[in-house]
């Protein structure tokens, strides 16, 4: 039985194969691991187990460089959970902010517009973030954007109505003589 020759020991294709690992690194793991013992065996074929460095350079020259390799390469998909996206604590932060600013409207009504204004402002810059998970930011806008519709409509309403009790006439108090 034939042993099978191995190129492990030259340092030029060990670098070689560790600078293609590390070029693969964002592609497709199966299609990764297939390009990297496809590499390996390739190699082992090329040259033999005392072959020159000049002789060598000239396989790795006739491979291409591992960036050019791994350009070729299908992206890794991305990291979702049961067709989720990845979290986004920022953008849950805004949504819970916004959630927040709305129960206090009533009760803390002065504390609760700058709140939703502050959350809506940070949310339409954050949606413009290429990590952002967009639909938790669009809900947090949209959340704080009806605080402020709300307080809006109610702050307008009350100027309307005005004060109901300084408007009263005052009471027929008979004189004393």
């Amino acid at each position: 039985m034939m042993a099978k020759k191995t190129t492990t020991g030259n340092s030029l294709v060990d670098a070689y194969i560790r600078e293609l690992e590390l070029a693969l690194t964002g592609c497709d793991p199966r299609e990764r691991a297939e390009t990297i013992v496809a590499v390996q065996s390739h190699l082992d074929q090329a040259l033999s187990a005392d072959a020159s460095d000049g002789e060598t350079k000239r396989v790795l020259l006739e491979l291409g460089s591992p960036a050019d390799i791994a350009g070729a390469m299908t992206p890794a998909p991305q990291m979702e959970t049961n067709g989720r996206k990845p979290s986004d604590p920022f953008a849950l932060t805004a949504l819970v902010t916004s959630i927040l600013s709305m129960v206090i409207l009533i009760p803390f009504f002065y504390f609760a517009i700058p709140l939703a204004l502050g959350t809506l402002v940070a949310a339409g810059f954050h949606l413009k973030a290429a990590q952002a998970n967009k639909p938790l930011t669009r809900a947090a806008i949209v959340v704080s954007a009806l605080v402020l519709a709300v307080a809006l409509v109610v702050g307008l309403t009350l100027v309307a109505v005005g004060d109901p009790i300084a408007d009263m006439p005052a009471p027929a108090v008979p004189l004393e003589p």
